[in-house]
């Protein structure tokens, strides 16, 4: 994570993945390891799971449990530090007290000399 090769691995090791989801014919959005996909039926939905698991599952890896969503888009979900709900788009709140805790700490590091 945060390293210059991310982008290159991801593709390496995920491909895969890309593959079968697109040939389950589903709408899927993958930015390096972070996978979103979107399905009209739950029985499409259990396919994508279920690659989604095996990939993974050959790779040595695992879900993480607090950033993993299956369900309806009408209760909205998180992706990429941004909040979806139908016709709303807005930033995570940890995004958002993130984003303040470092703004404090820069103001912090100030100089009352330095103007």
């Amino acid at each position: 994570m945060g390293c210059p090769l991310s982008p290159i691995i991801g593709a390496f090791f995920l491909g895969g993945l890309d593959a079968q989801l697109e040939r389950l014919g589903l709408f899927f959005v993958r930015f390096m390891e972070d996978v979103l996909v979107l399905s009209p039926t739950r029985w499409k939905v259990r396919r994508a799971v279920k690659a989604v698991n095996e990939v993974l599952g050959r790779l040595r890896l695992e879900k993480h449990p607090e950033k993993t969503f299956i369900g309806r888009i009408e209760k909205g979900f998180d992706f990429l530090r941004y909040h979806f709900r139908p016709g709303s788009l807005a930033l995570v709140e940890k995004t958002v007290e993130q984003l303040i805790v470092a703004i404090n700490a820069l103001n912090a590091l100030k100089s009352p000399y330095h103007t």
